[in-house]
């Protein structure tokens, strides 16, 4: 589909935000998009559902066309987050697969997160003391939820030699 988009098909209503939630414990969830599995954030404070560009990269469509995004996008600590564009892309959790709409993005710190869109039109329901996620129509439960441990490693360099003016150290 390609176009502008037209005021009753506004992938994020005028008036509201995006937010991400980070730290922590997170509820993330193994999903697929396009039969590729993917790391998603179940994220309620989101009111749209969102795909790193990297993810269209593995599944095979970093070529194609996306339709324009007008809206204006922020994470949960405020800073904008630039779209790139909208492009519909089917999504498996548990047993049930949707072709959604996605805003697509350069830097999440996930594969994708489910908005509330997304969460509406799998009717999921959100348990938030047994992290899970139960899919109304067909009853599954799905664990969601895991600690992200990120890795980071420093090294301390010190040395005492000089170098004359004009030498390079290599």
């Amino acid at each position: 589909m390609g176009g502008s988009e037209r005021d009753g098909e506004r992938v994020v209503p005028d008036g509201k935000r995006v937010i991400g939630s980070i730290g922590g414990i997170e509820a993330l969830y193994g999903g697929q998009v396009d039969c590729c599995p993917v790391e998603m954030l179940v994220d309620t404070g989101a009111v749209a559902s969102l795909v790193s560009k990297d993810v269209l990269a593995r599944v095979g469509r970093s070529t194609v066309s996306l339709r324009p995004y007008s809206g204006s996008l922020n994470s949960a600590s405020g800073h904008k987050i630039k779209a790139l564009g909208v492009l519909d892309l089917p999504v498996t959790l548990g047993t049930v697969e949707k072709t959604l709409p996605f805003i697509v993005t350069d830097n999440l710190h996930v594969d994708a997160i489910l908005g509330t869109d997304s969460l509406e039109a799998f009717r999921a329901v959100i348990d938030l003391e047994t992290r899970t996620m139960l899919l109304k129509d067909t009853g599954e439960m799905l664990a969601i939820g895991e600690a992200r441990v990120e890795e980071i490693y420093a090294v301390g360099v010190a040395s005492k030699l000089r170098l004359g003016l004009g030498c390079q150290a290599f």
